[in-house]
This record gives structure tokens, C-alpha cells and sequence, in this order.
């Protein structure tokens, strides 16, 4: 795919003499964009047991700014004939540090209170690249906290997690001036691809017609909203525009052990196995026979390996409408694998348009998001660099957030719930919680079967 195929000639004249590329700014990036504040960001803080040393993590960012077009690119919806997005053939990025070794633990904490909700109330200038900020705070002379911040519409999670291991990784091996290996060459694919991708299915007329037909006639479908109390377990984060809610458990290893099993016996993978699930969950909750599943997918599987590296918002975003009555796990899972199939060949509509076609409401504001990595603990297994605690901030458009997760290493699944406690109480969430392990429990025991309501809700 060549450079500037897929902008005007009008527009390629208008360019800067350092755009090395331009093309569209995606669908879901303009809506992140245009939906947010300026300042509109994730926030991560991962508290370091390791000496600091800057040139070293200088560098690694400088290596990661020059192989990825994505930290090179800026954002224009102004000036050209569509909003454009432009990647530069460079671009710095500055990292500030603070020295916090002469103050005591509660100054220390102080401080980085304040520092942490100025730092998310700062805007991002879209037209100087890179969106991303880089700041670090010396805690003691091993010790230091790395901080990133990136705008919403940078990158979506994969991408965070993998960039941040990226940096520090890069970081470890040139410490102290240590030798390094030349860095890693630029990703064999690029971002624009992805958006090549996209404009391609919204100008297929059979991908609108589908998405017309399949969710014509849905019912919006809400969580209930319950007002309750805390409840232990739960945990709340505290943003500048929302109060989060997370509740996290590990399955037990023989449940594992028993899903993985069952994958296998329908020739799938687990994260087909828990989408039912999900839905089975989702249908007792709401007292539907009929569910709209928003399934999170960060667009990479059909790469195959190659271009899996390609960081940016590559978050596709699927709508899955499946009947659940009646159906025992098994024929649940082949109703899940049917969709799938189904939904290979117009996948690729950007969720905002779908969402446009769906309808004035949305379908759901419950969305299911599986992954197979857990780069953090891979990077400190092959660095050695130990993390005594990572906080991140993110910001959530729906109600609730239902995540599993693999350990690429011990193949153990964890279940982690997000939600917006301004609408989900924590008791709720807990209870919630309660279900999907409830519906877990009644497929290992009996994938054949059918779990009633009552056992997926805890009443029998």
C-alpha cells in the first residue's frame, strides 16, 4: 500500500513537507475525538523497584516515537476536504521528572494527588504529535514511578499495554549505558491499513444492508440499575469526570482446566465458550430470550502474527444478536461460532456507523472484552524489574465492562468487571459478578444442559 493512496491530490498538495503519510481519521478515533474534552486521556502509574536512569529511558521512547506511526501522527479536521490524520517523519516527545527523594511518604502522596488530577485535566494539542506524555516522579534512589498518559483516541488498551512493555523493556536493556541490541524495525504493517480496511466496508453497500437487517427491530437492552451499598470486594477509582467500579476474581485452575476442555471438544477457542456465558449471564439479568452482545475485538487475530505490533485505536467493536432460549451450552456455543461466521465478512464497519444504523439509542451499554496477554507480568519475567504497584485511570463509555483474560503462561482465566458507579451500585456489582461465576459453575457441571435463571442469578 503505498503513501497518500488514500487521500485526495488536493489534499496531498496542502501537505506539510514532513507528513511522510496521511490518510482518514477512523471512525471511532473522529468519535473519541469529537465526543471528548481535550484533556479526555488515560492515565497509568506503575511504581518501579528499580534505580532510575534517564538517558536510558529517553532513549526508549525516542525508539518507540520513531517506530510506530501512530506516536508521529497528528489529527486535523480542519484545512482538508475530510478530517485527515498526518504521520510525520519525526516527533519528540519531552519527559518530565520530578524528584520527590527529599520529602517524606505523606508529602510524597500529596503531592502526586494534586499532580495526577492536574495531569488528567491537561489538554492534548491534536495537531502536535506525539498524544502522549511521558512524566516520571523519583520516589527514593531504587524506586521511581513511570507515568504515561495518552489520549483517548491514541490508542486502545492492547495497544497501551504493549507500548508501555515496549518503552520499558528498551528501558532495562540500556541502563547504565549497558549495550543494547539496535532497536526493533518499524511494524511490517501500518495503521493505514487498518483504515483502508474501514473504508472499504463503508462503501460496500452489502455491509450497510446487513447491518440494517440485523438489528432491525432490537430493543434497547439496559443494565437494571440498582441503588445499594458497598460491599467488600469491590474496588472504586475516583476519575475527574466519573467513579469507577472494578471487581476482579481468578477462576479456579480445574475450571479453567474444564473450559479449555470444552473449547477443544467444539474445535473453538475460550473465548467463544465465554461469550456464551456472557450471553447466558446477560439474558437471566435483563429477562430477555433474545440479547445484543457488544463484543470488544482489538482487530488483530486475522493478521495472523504479522502486524500484531501495529499499535493504535484498532478496537473493533461487534454487535452479536443471538437467542438464548432454550438453548443448552452446547447449542449456545454453536449459535456463538455461527455469528462469528457470520459477522466475518462486514466486521470491519466502524462501530459508529453501526451504531448510526441501530438506531437514535444504542443497542446495549454492556460490552464483553477478551484477551490473551498480560504483557506487565511478561516484562517483568524477562527484565527482572519488579513493579510494587500500577494504577491506571481509564475512562469507560459504557455502564459495565465484562473482561476475561488468559495468562499466556499458566493458561488461568481471570474475570474482571468494570463499571460506572454513578448508575451500578458495588453491592450490585459483586452480584454480578456472583452470576457469571454461577453460570460458569453450571456449564462445567453440565455442558448438555440448560442453567435456568434461577441458578445463573443464585436464587435456588
Amino acid at each position: 500500500m503505498q503513501p497518500f493512496s488514500l487521500i485526495r491530490a488536493e489534499d496531498r498538495a496542502l501537505l506539510p513537507r514532513t507528513a511522510e503519510d496521511a490518510y482518514p481519521v477512523g471512525a471511532l478515533q473522529a468519535d473519541l475525538f469529537l465526543r471528548s474534552a481535550d484533556a479526555a486521556g488515560d492515565l497509568f502509574m506503575l511504581h518501579m523497584n528499580t534505580a532510575y536512569d534517564h538517558g536510558a529511558l529517553h532513549t526508549a521512547v525516542e525508539h518507540a516515537v520513531a517506530r510506530h506511526d501512530i506516536l508521529r501522527t497528528s489529527f486535523h479536521f480542519a484545512g482538508y476536504s475530510r478530517p485527515l490524520q498526518l504521520v510525520h517523519r519525526s516527533a519528540g516527545v519531552r519527559t518530565a521528572v520530578t524528584d520527590l527523594r527529599p520529602y517524606s511518604r505523606a508529602e510524597q502522596q500529596d503531592y502526586l494527588d494534586v499532580w495526577r488530577e492536574q495531569e488528567l485535566g491537561t489538554p492534548y494539542d491534536w495537531t502536535d504529535p506525539p498524544l502522549m506524555r511521558i512524566s516520571v516522579h523519583v520516589l527514593g534512589d531504587h524506586e521511581f514511578l513511570f507515568c504515561p498518559a495518552f489520549h483517548e483516541a491514541l490508542l486502545d488498551s492492547w495497544s497501551e499495554s504493549s507500548l508501555i512493555t515496549e518503552i520499558l523493556a528498551d528501558y532495562w536493556a540500556g541502563q547504565g549505558g549497558s549495550p543494547r541490541s539496535r532497536p526493533a524495525p518499524r511494524p511490517a504493517r501500518r495503521f493505514a491499513e487498518c483504515i483502508a480496511r474501514e473504508e472499504a466496508a463503508l462503501s460496500d453497500p452489502a455491509v450497510t444492508e446487513f447491518w440494517s437487517t440485523e438489528l432491525a427491530g432490537t430493543e434497547p437492552m439496559f443494565l437494571p440499575v440498582a441503588d445499594r451499598g458497598l460491599s467488600d470486594g469491590c474496588q472504586t477509582c475516583d476519575t475527574d469526570t466519573a467513579t469507577a467500579g472494578f471487581l476482579g476474581a481468578d477462576l479456579d485452575p480445574a475450571v479453567c482446566a474444564e473450559l479449555a476442555a470444552l473449547a477443544r471438544h467444539h474445535r473453538t477457542g475460550l473465548r467463544q465458550v465465554l461469550l456464551a456465558v456472557h450471553a447466558r449471564v446477560l439474558a437471566s439479568l435483563i429477562g430477555r430470550e433474545e440479547v445484543v452482545l457488544v463484543v470488544e475485538s482489538d482487530g488483530r487475530s486475522e493478521d495472523g502474527g504479522e502486524g500484531t505490533d501495529v499499535i493504535g485505536v484498532r478496537l473493533d467493536v461487534l454487535f452479536y444478536r443471538l437467542r438464548t432460549a432454550d438453548a443448552d451450552w452446547s447449542g449456545l456455543i454453536r449459535a456463538v461460532l455461527d455469528k462469528e461466521h457470520e459477522l466475518r465478512t462486514v466486521g470491519h464497519c466502524p462501530y459508529p456507523e453501526v451504531q448510526r444504523l441501530a438506531g437514535p439509542r444504542e443497542p446495549t451499554d454492556i460490552a464483553f472484552a477478551w484477551s490473551q496477554f498480560r504483557s506487565f507480568e511478561e516484562l517483568l519475567a524477562a527484565t527482572d524489574v519488579e513493579s510494587l504497584d500500577a494504577k491506571a485511570h481509564l475512562r469507560t463509555g459504557v455502564t459495565l465492562r465484562v473482561s476475561f483474560t488468559e495468562d499466556c503462561f499458566t493458561g488461568l482465566l481471570s474475570l474482571d468487571l468494570e463499571a460506572d458507579l454513578r448508575k451500578v451500585g458495588e453491592e450490585q456489582l459483586c452480584a454480578i459478578g456472583e452470576m457469571y461465576r454461577n453460570a460458569v459453575a453450571a456449564l462445567v457441571a453440565d455442558a448438555r444442559g440448560v442453567a435456568a435463571r434461577g441458578d445463573v442469578l443464585g436464587e435456588r
